[in-house]
């Protein structure tokens, strides 16, 4: 079965687009035409050769996989209103092109690669659009994850370079495991990390300002709690 290049690796960050939305309302926004996800049965059907227009979407896929880290700045991610303006208005032109894409004759494998990538433009277009919850919910910003999530990538929409404090050997993934001490250029890395601390809290006040969602902020103040406790 022909598959894009990283795609597997790449799917535990369906964070984050994950995360984004529901898997009903995601197959509603993609549009998946009836009958089509009992198409892969037959994949094997299919010819194993690529078809000529398949290059595109993986040259698109690779653009797309850049794209959706947002740009930085101070070494935060930019979850300005303009930032998130312009990059939507860039993601509709990835969205075009995709659209543009002619599926002619392509093989099940590959038009399920097709509508994977539309499934993650979508997502991202209803995180800017919906969730948005970099000028929503403040514990969107609670960016240090003490402990690994038990589904393959964490609930909910997480930040962008998020701190996952259980990749460092200090803080055991286990209760059988010991904690080891950092290495040099592993303790330098989680200093440079916690440095981004103070300025990211401070975009978040001016992201934030708008925010009314009471709820939100009720569980963005747990979730600060949690963390000044780790």
């Amino acid at each position: 079965m022909n598959c894009l290049p990283r795609f597997h690796a790449a799917r535990s960050s369906l964070r984050r687009a994950s995360t984004r939305a529901s898997a009903v309302l995601l197959l509603t926004w993609i549009g998946l035409p009836a009958g089509s996800l009992t198409l892969s049965n037959s994949a094997g059907a299919q010819t194993a050769s690529t078809s000529r227009t398949y290059s595109e979407l993986v040259t698109l896929f690779n653009e797309w996989r850049t794209f959706e880290e947002p740009p930085r700045v101070a070494g935060i991610p930019d979850y300005a209103a303009a930032t998130n303006a312009r990059r939507l208005a860039q993601l509709t032109q990835l969205q075009r092109r995709l659209a543009r894409i002619d599926t002619t004759g392509w093989p099940v494998a590959e038009q399920v690669d097709h509508h994977l990538v539309r499934a993650e433009m979508n997502g991202m277009q209803y995180h800017l659009t919906v969730l948005k919850p970099f000028a929503r919910d403040p514990a969107y910003y609670a960016s240090i994850i003490p402990e690994e999530s038990d589904t393959p990538d964490k609930e909910g929409p997480v930040i962008h370079a998020s701190i996952r404090l259980f990749e460092y050997s200090i803080w055991p993934r286990t209760v059988l495991a010991k904690p080891v001490p950092l290495t040099t250029e592993a303790s330098a890395k989680l200093r440079a990390q916690l440095g981004t601390i103070p300025p990211l809290l401070a975009q978040a006040r001016r992201n934030l300002a708008g925010s009314t969602t009471h709820d939100l902020w009720v569980g963005g103040v747990r979730a600060f709690e949690e963390q000044s406790e780790t």
